[in-house]
């Protein structure tokens, strides 16, 4: 009897165990689908990756293209260029190389030609005839022996005072004034001070003047001319 009591106390026992084990069959079974799916998972990963890939690729087609629209873009209309003053310049370089220290103190534009006046130190006055490009002297230095006491010692006060030469005064004038020719500048004593005129547009409706400060090299104003 207590043999049989026995025997059904330890059956319950028996069933807990295999309990456990199928339970923990059961658990390595979801761990192995788990672990199966993670590698299925990771089987996508190079799929993914060459999709990044894929877009990595066109990422250089698409920097490729970025030259296209800069070239296009460079082919747009350029701002129209500041009038070229090379010529009027050169034929003051050209003077002053026939004038020994001498300094330039007008060129005009005269029948497809510039007319120079350079002042040597002691105020005399030389005069010449430049071609029109500017390169060469086609008459003169011719000085002007008749001027009185007078003028000459105008002009000398001018090249004392005078710190801006011709081209410096162009330059300066240009920023005021960009566009058109320049036909003619001028070295003037105003009220006891050099100022140049730079013409432009002579003899056109567009004429004007921009007077420069013959110290300082600022513009003091622009007048239109009649």
């Amino acid at each position: 009897m207590s043999t049989l009591q026995h025997t059904r106390r330890t059956r319950p026992g028996r069933r807990s165990w295999r309990s456990r084990v199928l339970a923990s069959l059961a658990a390595g079974s979801l761990a192995l689908a788990l672990a199966s799916c993670g590698d299925d998972d990771s089987d996508s990963d190079p799929d993914s990756d060459s999709s990044s890939d894929s877009s990595s690729d066109s990422s250089p087609s698409e920097t490729a293209s970025a030259p296209s629209s800069s070239g296009a873009a460079s082919e747009s209309p350029s701002p129209p260029a500041a009038a070229d003053d090379a010529a009027l310049l050169a034929a003051g370089g050209t003077a002053l190389d026939a004038v020994n220290g001498g300094t330039v103190f007008s060129v005009d534009q005269e029948a497809g030609s510039w007319d120079v006046e350079v002042v040597t130190p002691d105020g005399t006055e030389n005069k010449l005839r430049v071609s029109a490009d500017g390169s060469t002297v086609e008459r003169g230095p011719t000085a002007e022996r008749g001027d009185d006491a007078d003028d000459r010692a105008e002009r000398r006060k001018l090249l004392n005072d005078t710190t801006v030469d011709f081209a410096n005064a162009i330059r300066s004038a240009r920023g005021t004034a960009p566009a058109g020719t320049v036909t003619g500048v001028d070295l003037e004593l105003d009220r006891g001070a050099p100022t140049w005129d730079v013409h432009l547009d002579e003899d056109t409706p567009e004429e004007q003047t921009v007077t420069v400060d013959g110290v300082t090299g600022k513009v003091m104003g622009t007048q239109p001319d009649d």
